[in-house]
């Protein structure tokens, strides 16, 4: 380090001084008589941003009349001060146009007041021009006048002001840890935590702690420097030391500039109970998660160290760390949410966070953070002096701000009880006080955002109604303009010319397609920013509307307590647990975790399900229980089923988010899961399988062991693909000999314990969240779990009705939609009515709740159980399913309802449709984008008759105009299905196709196509045996599959498998791919022909000369034809 250098002189220093370039202009603008103004802050500023613009639009209307006044544009250096009556006529205008907030549409008298103490400022700072004391005497007299009353009579009353007692914070802290849906990440629920606290216990403005909006862009918050940790011995018990934290406010109000002004406040550990509600604890815990203090890393060093401190101490912080905000953003990077290293939390973001929160929780009023500060100021005053509560509040001494903005106006005492002088009835005032809470007459059913009617009446409006009208005419020409340029492109390719070489010689056609391009592009912008304007609009009105239905909603709660009656309630589902209770919560697969971290931290240490030996003892596991918590909160899983603590899937380490899980990570986990399990099922199939022969009578490699029980799979089910309807397998019991059934594979299991099933099936009930594992093969578990839903749910319904019912009325929670013609009902409605079967599913966070049934299959009493009852999680799926299976054969004809409850009524195709959506709430003809309500599309018939079932639409190319003979022609009829020339029919899937070999193979030999194959005609007869690869788990790779077999239309490695023991065909085809020629393949075969009949002679060596005569005949036959093939 340097030496110190001499004491420079003031004239030196001044010198030195001069040769600062900014020195310099400095005194040339005190030369030159340049005014001076004060440095204001940001608010300061931003108040006389709006006055100007107010006297700017003020002076607009005067120039008008003339500019009787003589005032100015702009409040400047020079201008001259206007008089009087210019003032009086500011104030008149400032109460006409100013619109007020507090239930009437002029504002509040003290509004106009603040306006014009704010306007004779704005003339002393910047116009350097003092209003005389007569004009301001005047103006307030003007605005209290009668004169101005009768013209416009502004508001005397004040805003509420509410007050956060202790209960509202405590049960305000408890909603937001048990909350599940409206943080992005859990630090930011401790940060909110952590401001309630520090709000509630030191009364600080909300600028002090987070960003405040007037200073916003700026960082200015309550920094890691501003926090110290101080360690004190404890003498009692030297392991646990004493803890207190020191906090510093620097940023207080009107004071930001002042570096002497802040305040100091300590703070200290909370006992066991209240750990949520200690800040101490909070602290610590972020302060850990950011690697603040140097030579600390855990909980345990502060709390219980390994070497107990003998002096007082103070924690010492990581440089890099003291400017950076405790409280921080969160930020979206990579579609990923996470908390900014570096930018302070914004006043903005946690209002948002008190107004949904308070909406959740049902309160009558929003909790605000000048609540907390209010209620902290009340508490305090019952305590300290008038001048300590002074200095913890940052007031002016003397001043009346407390009693005016602060102070309750409840008296907290039984006045009748001093007038009979009674002594006070504690319990009484205690219950009493609770009148002013704002949790009191709390209902959490309270609608969080505008109910189904309402935003139904909202889109009726008749401003919206011409919107819609207007969005479709434009619509309607972005599609023409598009539909021109395709018939413009569809031209020029019949013509042989390419639109991207266009050439000179067809300038014309280039600047018409260039043309027609941009006004496309154009229109499709404005389309686009005609929804957003009213897609806002819809929002904005919405959220105006919103606090008139809660008031309504609150009107009706002294009449449903004095009658009895229950206020209405959204129906909400839960899972059946009765009998669930005491099992333990197992994983389904290794290292995944089956409770949600959260959840274990509020069963501890906000229910209180564990007790602490001591204070540091319980804020230290809090603290460990906290960094223990995920970056962000777990998605919506099924139960037991939630990712790593490092956010990614259990099963493949995919990392959780909307990039990498387009489909949600709730069902991308229990894909995953049910993956695992069958392929954990499949590989314990294999391990415990049994070598054994084959005892099919007849077999030809019966003396043959199969080890695997692939390979004994695939040889049972050659002879199953061969099978009549005679089962001629011999067991211990003998010949079989069955000789009809209608699954022959329940049969192979149930009656001799073959489970010829290439795949263990895991199934997976939604209403119970439990897994079913047929190692067994028949199903039997997972299809006696179906009857028992069956039983309870849906055959209470199953007899047709004997009355024709001519109306269905829907409930009152559905709501009928013109633009789209459709129908919206609240998520979770439409369940625990007991008037019809519940078979429109509840989907909540794309997890199933409630699976959808298909009423067709639901009451088909010769479908088998798991038919009947399958779980469809899909909407498009289901819509499919019906479309293709149940309504297509419909049209044209009546029919009845196929629910029986609904009677013998028949209805047309139409009406039944109508029927299905409106009143089964079931997706026939799709469904509509929807968050806050699910919205079901009705039917809708076309110009030509025909019923469009399909929720998206297609841009229709124009039609040919028609001549005079093509106008009397019959109307062409609907399209059906298109079948193919030379197609066969599948029995068991319904459908058509042309190559019915291939869709066999590719069938598994339990599905629906195998089974009725092998008893019924399905296409033309099959002569084959499937090959080994058909009864795999899954499909084989295609790949190294280059010899073809053109009689079984099918790919084999080796032909040699095929040829000719299972084939007797002559001719086969080589896919050239590079490992070989062709010439070297062909060989091969000839070479397995030559084996063939080697083997062919050998074995019939034990017959009749004639028999062996015979076998030499064709074996020379099948060389003589090999040899020729080659040539």
């Amino acid at each position: 380090m340097p030496l110190l250098s001499a004491i420079k002189s003031r004239e030196e220093i001044y010198e030195e001084a001069q040769n600062n370039p900014l020195v310099q202009t400095l005194e040339h603008a005190i030369l030159d008589g340049m005014p001076f103004f004060k440095k204001l802050s940001y608010s300061t500023l931003r108040s006389d941003e709006r006055l100007d613009q107010r006297w700017l639009e003020f002076y607009l209307v005067q120039v008008k009349k003339g500019n009787p006044w003589a005032i100015c544009s702009k409040i400047t250096v020079g201008v001259a001060l206007p008089p009087k009556d210019a003032f009086v006529g500011f104030s008149t205008y400032l109460a006409l146009t100013t619109q007020g907030r507090l239930g009437s549409q002029y504002p509040a008298k003290a509004t106009i007041k603040n306006y014009m103490n704010n306007l004779f400022g704005l003339f002393r700072r910047n116009a350097l021009l003092k209003v005389p004391n007569n004009y301001r005497q005047q103006c307030f007299a003007f605005i209290d006048s009668a004169d101005l009353q009768k013209i416009v009579p502004l508001v005397t009353r004040m805003r509420a002001k509410h007050i956060a007692s202790t209960r509202d914070v405590t049960l305000f802290i408890r909603g937001i840890w048990d909350d599940r849906s409206l943080f992005r990440t859990n630090r930011m629920r401790i940060q909110l935590c952590l401001f309630i606290l520090l709000s509630s216990l030191s009364t600080e403005r909300p600028g002090a702690i987070v960003e405040s909006a007037c200073y916003r862009g700026t960082n200015q918050a309550l920094v890691w420097e501003d926090i110290q940790v101080h360690i004190v011995p404890n003498p009692d018990d030297p392991q646990h030391p004493y803890v207190f934290i020191r906090i510093r406010i620097n940023l207080l109000k009107r004071q930001r500039e002042n570096d002497s002004a802040f305040k100091d406040f300590v703070l200290f550990a909370d006992p066991d109970p209240n750990r949520v509600m200690c800040p101490v604890s909070l602290i610590i815990a972020l302060g850990i998660e950011d690697g603040l203090w140097k030579h600390v890393r855990t909980a345990g060093e502060i709390f219980c160290p390994s070497t107990p401190p003998t002096q007082h101490h103070q924690l010492d912080i990581v440089e890099t760390w003291a400017k950076v905000p405790v409280l921080r953003r969160e930020v979206l990077v990579d579609g990923i949410w996470s908390t900014h290293p570096r930018l302070a939390l914004q006043y903005d973001c946690v209002h948002n966070h008190f107004r949904h929160h308070s909406a959740f929780l049902g309160w009558r009023v929003p909790l605000t953070c000048y609540c907390l500060r209010r209620g902290a100021a009340n508490r305090a005053s019952k305590i300290m002096n008038e001048e300590e509560r002074t200095n913890l509040l940052g007031h002016i001494k003397n001043a009346m701000e407390f009693v005016q903005s602060y102070q309750s106006r409840q008296i907290t005492y039984d006045l009748s009880s001093i007038f009979h002088g009674r002594e006070q009835n504690h319990a009484e005032l205690q219950t009493a006080g609770a009148l002013t809470d704002m949790s009191s007459r709390n209902d959490p059913n309270a609608p969080a955002h505008l109910p189904l009617a309402a935003n139904k009446a909202l889109l009726q409006e008749e401003e919206l109604v011409e919107l819609r009208k207007e969005r479709e005419k434009l619509k309607k020409h972005v599609n023409d303009v598009y539909q021109q340029l395709d018939d413009l492109e569809t031209t020029l390719e019949e013509n042989g010319i390419l639109v991207d070489n266009l050439l000179d010689e067809h300038k014309t056609a280039l600047d018409t397609l260039i043309t027609l391009q941009a006004q496309a592009e154009s229109l499709s912008a404005h389309l686009a920013e005609f929804d957003r304007i009213y897609k806002n609009l819809v929002a904005r009105n919405a959220y105006s509307r919103l606090p008139q239905y809660r008031k309504d909603y609150f009107a009706g709660q002294s009449e449903h307590q004095l009658s009895g009656m229950v206020a209405p309630m959204p129906i909400k589902m839960h899972r059946p647990t009765r009998g669930k209770e005491n099992l333990d919560s197992l994983p389904l697969i290794t290292n995944m975790v089956t409770i949600d971290p959260l959840d274990q931290l509020v069963s501890v240490y906000i229910n209180g399900s564990q007790k602490f030996p001591t204070i540091s003892d319980s804020v230290m596991s809090f603290v460990n229980a906290v960094l223990d918590l995920p970056t962000r909160p777990f998605p919506t899983c099924y139960a037991g089923e939630f990712p790593t603590e490092r956010n990614t899937c259990p099963v493949c380490d995919e990392v959780c988010g909307t990039k990498t899980m387009p489909r949600g990570v709730g069902p991308h986990i229990h894909k995953c899961i049910t993956q695992q399990m069958q392929s954990e099922a499949q590989e314990k199939a294999e391990r415990t399988y049994v070598p054994a022969r084959c005892s099919w009578k007849g077999c030809t490699a019966k003396t043959g062991i199969y080890t695997t029980r692939q390979s004994f799979l695939s040889h049972v089910a050659g002879h199953c693909a061969r099978l009549g309807k005679p089962s001629i397998i011999v067991d211990s019991a003998g010949l079989c000999g069955l000789e009809e059934h209608d699954d022959w594979t329940s049969h192979f299991v149930t009656e001799h314990g073959i489970n010829l099933r290439s795949t263990i099936e895991v199934d997976f009930c939604y209403l119970c969240t439990q897994f079913f594992v047929d190692e067994v093969g028949d199903r039997s578990a997972w299809e006696d779990h179906l009857i028992e839903h069956y039983d309870n749910h849906f055959r209470a319904f199953e007899d047709r009705a004997e009355e024709d019912r001519k109306e269905f009325p829907t409930n009152d929670d559905v709501q009928w939609l013109e633009h789209p013609r459709a129908i919206q009902y609240a998520h979770g409605a439409g369940f625990a009515t007991g008037t019809q079967p519940e078979i429109h599913g509840y989907f909540a966070d794309r997890i199933i709740l409630i699976p959808a049934r298909c009423p067709f299959c639901l009451y088909n009493r010769d479908a088998p159980i798991s038919v009947r009852m399958y779980q469809w999680i899909d909407p498009g799926a289901l819509q499919r399913h019906l479309q293709g299976q149940h309504l297509d054969g419909l049209e044209g004809q009546e029919h009845q309802c196929p629910i029986p409850s609904c009677g013998v009524h028949m209805f047309s195709y139409v009406k039944l449709l109508e029927h299905l959506v409106a009143y089964h709430r079931v997706p026939v003809c799709g469904t509509t984008i929807h968050r806050l309500y699910r919205g079901l599309l009705l039917p809708v018939v076309d110009d030509n008759g025909f019923v469009v079932q399909h929720s998206k639409w297609k841009r229709k190319t124009k039609a040919a105009p028609q001549t005079d003979s093509e106008e009397e022609e019959e109307a062409p009829p609907k399209r059906g299905k298109k079948v193919s020339r030379d197609a066969y029919w599948c029995f068991g899937c319904s459908q058509p196709l042309q190559d019915i070999g291939k869709h066999m193979r590719g069938a598994k030999l339990e599905s629906k196509c195998r089974r009725i194959a092998t008893g019924e005609f399905s296409g033309e007869r099959l002569s084959w045996v499937f090959s080994t690869d058909i009864s795999e788990a899954g499909q084989t790779a295609k790949k190294g599959r280059n010899h073809y077999c053109i009689t079984h239309c099918k790919a084999f490695p080796d032909i040699r498998e095929h040829m000719p023991e299972m084939c007797q065909t002559k001719y086969f085809r080589i896919k050239e791919n590079g490992r070989g020629p062709v010439r070297e393949a062909m060989k091969s075969a000839y070479q397995t022909v030559q084996e063939s009949t080697s083997l062919v002679c050998d074995l019939g060596e034990g017959f009749p000369q004639e028999i062996r005569n015979v076998l030499a005949s064709l074996s020379t036959t099948s060389l003589q034809f090999a040899e020729e093939f080659l040539q």
